[in-house]
């Protein structure tokens, strides 16, 4: 939801939302991509960026330890933590290509 109102993003700008969209480098923005195939590019405040790494690393650590994308979602964070595990998803299928 954060990442909804620190961007000004669409709720159908962020529902197509892929990994590779985030940069997570010092420039650390989204890429959204709206109606009529516009593409913009939003800036992410510190807040949006600490509260996404501590996730992707809070999941990313029970994933590892599970051996499994089937763990439990960070509680409050339930949207971004389903993100995170369709994104995992499409990266194992791809991979086993």
């Amino acid at each position: 939801m954060s990442l909804l109102y620190d961007t000004g993003a669409r709720v159908s700008e962020l529902i197509g939302i892929k990994i590779k969209d985030i940069r997570f480098d010092n420039s650390s923005t989204v890429t959204l991509y709206g109606k009529g195939k516009k593409i913009r590019t939003a800036i992410t405040p510190i807040v949006t960026q600490s509260g996404r790494e501590k996730l992707v690393a809070e999941l990313s650590k029970k994933i590892i330890d599970a051996q499994s994308s089937k763990v439990d979602a960070i509680s409050g964070a339930t949207v971004s933590s389903n993100a995170f595990f369709k994104s995992v998803e499409d990266a194992l299928t791809h991979a086993s290509k």
